[in-house]
């Protein structure tokens, strides 16, 4: 199954999974806002 995701939400996918490989602890939206270069919302 493919799902096609607009460039906001491919960029908060990138993110969470970005900041999940780091820490190992679940991502927040908090913490996205706070770790994004550009923003998302």
């Amino acid at each position: 199954m493919r799902i096609d995701l607009d460039r906001r939400s491919k960029a908060v996918l990138h993110h969470v999974v970005d900041e999940y490989i780091l820490t190992g602890e679940p991502v927040g939206s908090k913490t996205i806002c706070q770790k994004a270069e550009t923003p998302i919302g």
